[in-house]
């Protein structure tokens, strides 16, 4: 408690403050929040709009993709599996070859390791349990009403 009073009376509210323990840094903190902040103050009104308009572009640019990967696809992004994206991919790209991958990839939720994989690997190779699953959906969708468990399958 001493040395809380000496302190206070030595350095004022300063001298309470807890100090920096360890090395002192080398390179100073990077503050990216500032420079942004700046940069956005120093935008005149042409640059605004030229930075609102490259926005809208890009959201436009994006949303055309959506489009045409739903075109594809013909049902829900998420409900695909990594093959069928794959598959949409190559086919977009091979109508539009200026559509960027990494767009593709982001907008379409697939690692680029497994689109490489699946180009590699898997997309040239027949399903060797197609006729099962046929066979299966059958089954289920017809005969059981969608009540059947997998003991009865």
């Amino acid at each position: 408690m001493y040395s809380w009073i000496h302190k206070f009376n030595e350095e004022g509210i300063a001298g309470l403050k807890p100090n920096q323990k360890g090395y002192p840094r080398k390179i100073p903190k990077k503050t990216k929040h500032i420079k942004k902040r700046a940069q956005k103050i120093e935008l005149s009104e042409k640059e605004k709009y030229e930075e609102k308009i490259l926005q809208q572009e890009a959201k436009l640019e994006r949303l055309r993709i959506e489009n045409l990967i739903l075109k594809k696809s013909g049902c829900p992004i998420s409900t695909l599996s990594n093959r069928r994206k794959s598959q949409i991919i190559l086919d977009i790209r091979a109508e539009e070859p200026q559509v960027k991958l990494k767009t593709l990839f982001k907008l379409l939720n697939l690692n680029r390791k497994t689109y490489y994989d699946n180009i590699k690997n898997r997309l040239d190779k027949t399903d060797k349990y197609a006729k099962v699953k046929e066979k299966i959906k059958e089954i289920y969708y017809g005969e059981a009403d969608e009540t059947y468990g997998y003991r009865p399958m």
